[in-house]
């Protein structure tokens, strides 16, 4: 499409294609969902829509061919963070690449690690070594799709070491099980939650995964104050008053072990604008807080409450007890 002088040009092509498309009454019905008014179905000349016709067409069961959907952006999957990577045997490859498709359409291209969506980047020597990386630490959440032929399949195996090093370190958030059938697989027990995929379509389960995506991403985004509320419950997220303003501050109990704090955030302050500032930072050392350091030097100034401190210090010590 050329626009020049006021004008438009538009080329194109016409192409036979072996697959089910809209009939005139279905179009008429879809007016909303293709932006397209009663009017203009009888119009001879074009109209551009910003519509993602892909996405409202998979809804229907039609799928474009690839000559239809336009250029994808490539990216470098030895560098690329995807928000899904999807992990399964070839047997059930014609449910997973539905649910693939289903999945760039809800959160858009090269958010979701599907293996032939990359085969020209998978053709290279020590691939799995590139799996295995891409599984354990560029992939926000791991769908796995389990079943006798998960347990059988070499490959399955090989993805499945790297998905068993992130359940050793309990990161469970990262998972997410799609059971096919009653197969059992090594290192998954009847304990496990999971989507039962023989109850629900290629989208439905699409839409499950994003649901989880979302969540994660939104976890991504809180402020290190809200992950601190939420991931450590006895540590008290209180307030302390200062002369221009309200400051934030956390305090936990003398000899609290803070080891996942330390490694996440090591020296930090919290403040009302999120900038370091010298009656606001407080330091973690060695698995503890420093007691006698901060206490006494916050306890000297005018401005602090020493009461409310001391009582949100004793407070966190109830909580551990």
């Amino acid at each position: 499409m050329t626009s020049r002088q006021g004008k438009v040009r538009i080329e194109y092509e016409i192409r036979d294609e072996p697959f089910p498309f809209l009939s005139a009454i279905q179009m008429a019905d879809l007016g909303f969902e293709f932006d397209i008014a009663k009017h203009e179905l009888n119009r001879t000349h074009w109209a551009v829509k910003d519509v993602d016709l892909a996405k409202e067409l998979s809804k229907l069961g039609i799928k474009l061919p690839s000559w239809a959907s336009g250029p994808t952006k490539l990216v470098d999957i030895t560098k690329h963070v995807f928000d899904v990577a999807l992990s399964f045997p070839g047997e059930v490859r014609p449910i997973v690449e539905q649910v693939a498709l289903e999945l760039g359409h809800l959160g858009g291209d090269n958010t979701c690690f599907y293996d032939n969506n990359y085969r020209p980047q998978l053709a290279r020597p020590a691939l799995d070594i590139l799996l295995q990386d891409i599984y354990r630490n560029r992939a926000k959440l791991v769908v796995v799709f389990l079943g006798g032929d998960y347990q059988r399949k070499d490959w399955c195996g090989v993805e499945f070491r790297a998905i068993r090093e992130i359940l050793m370190e309990r990161d469970n958030k990262k998972i997410m099980f799609v059971r096919m059938d009653d197969g059992a697989v090594d290192g998954v027990f009847k304990t496990d939650g999971y989507i039962d995929g023989r109850r629900f379509c290629p989208q439905e389960i699409a839409h499950f995964i994003n649901e989880r995506v979302t969540l994660l991403v939104q976890e991504e985004s809180m402020t290190i104050h809200e992950k601190l509320a939420a991931q450590f419950p006895l540590v008290y997220a209180g307030e302390v008053s200062t002369p221009g303003g309200t400051c934030s501050v956390v305090v936990a109990a003398d000899g609290l072990e803070l080891p996942p704090l330390l490694e996440r955030y090591g020296e930090w302050a919290i403040c009302e604008n999120g900038i370091h500032c010298l009656y606001t930072r407080y330091f973690i050392d060695k698995n503890r807080f420093h007691e006698d350091d901060w206490v006494q030097h916050i306890t000297s100034k005018t401005w602090v409450k020493p009461f409310d401190f001391i009582t949100v210090f004793r407070r966190a010590k109830e909580m551990l007890s």
